[in-house]
C-alpha cells in the first residue's frame, strides 16, 4: 500500500499514485465524484447513502454491505482485469497540479 500527500480531486490524486507505480486506485467517496483515469483502474468505495441513491451506477462498492473479504475479492478481480464503474462508462480524466502561477 501506498499513501500519497496529494490534492483531494481523484483526478489529480489517482495520477499521482499512477506515477508512483500504483497497479489500482481505490477512492473512497462521500460524493460519489464520477472519475475514472486513464491509466490505472479507480474502485469508488462510499458508505454514503444519499451518495449511493444518486449515481448508484457510478460506485463500485457499497461499504456499508462490504467486509475486508468482499473488498479483496473486488479489488484482486479488477486486477486481474475486471473493468470498474468508471471503466465500463469511459471515465478517463487525468490532471496534473501546478505550484505557481498559471499564465
Amino acid at each position: 500500500m501506498t499513501l500519497l500527500d496529494a490534492p483531494s480531486r481523484v483526478e489529480e490524486a489517482a495520477t499521482g499514485l499512477a506515477a508512483a507505480g500504483a497497479h489500482l486506485v481505490l477512492h473512497v467517496t462521500g460524493q460519489g465524484t464520477p472519475a475514472g483515469h486513464p491509466i490505472v483502474p479507480v474502485v469508488k468505495l462510499s458508505g454514503d447513502a444519499d451518495t449511493l441513491a444518486a449515481v448508484p451506477d457510478d460506485i463500485d462498492l457499497d461499504a456499508r454491505e462490504t467486509d475486508a473479504d468482499d473488498l479483496e475479492a473486488y479489488l484482486l478481480a479488477v486486477a486481474d482485469g475486471d473493468r470498474t464503474c468508471a471503466e465500463r462508462h469511459g471515465l478517463t480524466e487525468f490532471s496534473i497540479a501546478r505550484a505557481g502561477p498559471s499564465t
